[in-house]
């Protein structure tokens, strides 16, 4: 009797383990699938990534050593001493550069060569320089009260014309340096490299692109001459037996016999058979 009972309890906790395991399993699967679902989106974040660092690796660490070397060259090897200059004449603002530190009549030349009011700029360069040498002053007339002064700037010359009789007409400098802006050479060369740096990493960058795709412009583009030799070389296998040249090396023969291409044009008395049967004794 005990052991009955025993046997029973037995298949009893058995049958509940069951039934726990049966009630468990929907949660398993549930977790199953979410992580069968979350599995895709996981690797295609992980191949994004993995592109990013390629081209991390490859391209952008390139271009920016082209950006650094090309940045380099350029605030070396450019012209530090930027100005931005209102020219008196036409009111107009204008860029400047040079080398070193330009003198006044440097940038007076400069000035005449960007205005867009002076014509003749040679001319004009020239004659400021005869009239400084024979103390006069080069002037250009706006109107009865006004004129352009075309000369170096100096503090202690008076730009206006004054006459013997009384009269004055206002003189107006063609550049001075209340119309100039002086940038500092270090920002000028801190903006020529960033200039050189990001020029050249853009340009590296799309040739890049421009390479790729011309690589793939010729891989599509040898498909498509392949794709004709291709299908002339399988008409000839296909077509080129030995039966097709030997009928056709035939018919050249018998072609040649009735007609042969060496008498063309040698007259109407000539035989059309390079060779002749004939049953009749030589006398």
């Amino acid at each position: 009797m005990f052991l009955v009972c025993a046997i029973a309890h037995e298949d009893h906790s058995t049958n509940y383990r069951s039934k726990e395991l049966e009630v468990g399993r929907p949660t398993s699967n549930v977790k199953e699938n979410e992580l069968q679902q979350k599995q895709p989106r996981i690797g295609k974040t992980r191949m994004a990534l993995r592109a990013i660092r390629d081209f991390v690796d490859r391209h952008l660490i390139a271009a920016a050593t082209a950006g650094l070397i090309v940045g380099l060259i350029a605030a070396i090897a450019g012209k530090a001493h930027v100005y931005r200059v209102t020219s008196g004449y036409s009111q107009r603002s204008f860029i400047l550069t040079f080398e070193s530190e330009p003198s006044e009549d440097a940038l007076l030349d400069a000035v005449i060569y960007h205005e867009p009011l002076i014509q003749q700029k040679s001319d004009t360069t020239q004659a400021w320089r005869r009239a400084q040498a024979e103390g006069q002053q080069l002037r250009i007339k706006l109107d009865s009260s006004r004129s352009i002064l075309v000369s170096p700037y100096s503090p202690d010359h008076d730009p206006d014309e004054i006459f013997p009789e009384g009269g004055r007409v206002t003189g107006i400098w063609l550049t001075q340096p209340s119309t100039r802006t002086h940038f500092p050479a270090a920002l000028v060369r801190v903006v020529y490299f960033a200039a050189g740096f990001v020029v050249a990493a853009f340009a590296s960058l799309l040739l890049y692109w421009l390479w790729y795709f011309l690589l793939a412009s010729l891989r599509e583009l040898s498909l498509a001459v392949r794709r004709p030799v291709r299908a002339i070389r399988d008409f000839v296998d296909r077509h080129l037996t030995t039966k097709t040249v030997l009928a056709v090396t035939a018919l050249l023969v018998v072609a040649s016999w009735i007609y042969p291409p060496w008498i063309i044009g040698s007259g109407r008395n000539v035989s059309h058979r390079w060779f002749s049967f004939s049953t009749r004794r030589a006398k």
